[in-house]
């Protein structure tokens, strides 16, 4: 469990003593997410980056957004999809949330709607994604959980109304998960070249490079 579950955790148990609230339900699980991106060239200079997300049985709770940080407006950003039931957004960089709620502005969002789809843990996932005049780069997707059912059986259980630091709860299960992304500078400039060599550091470091004379190579 992660530092900041502990700590919520801790103002859960300090919660229920005072309040005798001793049969509340246990603390989501939520660990142990994957995000598989692929990037396919298409035609006319056009990308499409797609993400396979999978939520493991042994959580506890489904999904509820995937959002993900563009680093650029990008108005050829097209033809998005999603699983059935599924809506979409793309929020530009005018909308500005408290930004531990989420990524970077301008972002693309899948979000459930209408759909069962992803909201039990084990679901098979569609592939959610859209194309992009722009090359892959590599950035973090976040991936909010669906935390109302566990709310409403602590509600029950308690007999409270509220839930005391709920926003700091939902904060601590959001999950940063590096995958690709559009490349936020213009292709060939040097800024792509430093952006390129730190996505080589980065993709050593989460393994998905194992070559190290080839990682040394590009990086000299």
């Amino acid at each position: 469990m992660k530092s900041k579950s502990k700590v919520v955790f801790f103002v859960i148990l300090l919660f229920q003593v005072a309040s005798g609230a001793q049969n509340a339900p246990p603390l989501p699980t939520f660990e142990r997410l994957t995000v598989r991106g692929s990037c396919t060239a298409l035609a006319g200079g056009l990308y499409r980056l797609e993400y396979l997300v999978t939520n493991p049985a042994e959580n506890t709770v489904g999904l509820w957004t995937v959002e993900l940080s563009l680093g650029g407006e990008f108005e050829t950003l097209s033809d998005p999809y999603g699983p059935p039931g599924w809506s979409w957004t793309k929020w530009s960089r005018q909308y500005n949330p408290d930004p531990v709620d989420s990524p970077e502005k301008p972002s693309f969002s899948w979000n459930i709607t209408d759909s069962q789809i992803g909201m039990h843990p084990g679901d098979l996932i569609p592939p959610m994604g859209f194309s992009i005049s722009a090359p892959p780069s590599i950035r973090e997707v976040w991936i909010k959980p669906w935390l109302d059912p566990w709310f409403e059986a602590y509600f029950e259980a308690t007999g409270e109304d509220e839930f005391p630091g709920s926003v700091a709860l939902e904060r601590s299960y959001i999950r940063k998960i590096p995958t690709l992304a559009p490349l936020p500078v213009p292709p060939g400039t040097f800024e792509h070249w430093d952006v390129f060599l730190s996505d080589v550091a980065k993709a050593g470091e989460l393994g998905w490079v194992s070559d190290a004379g080839l990682l040394a190579g590009i990086r000299e």
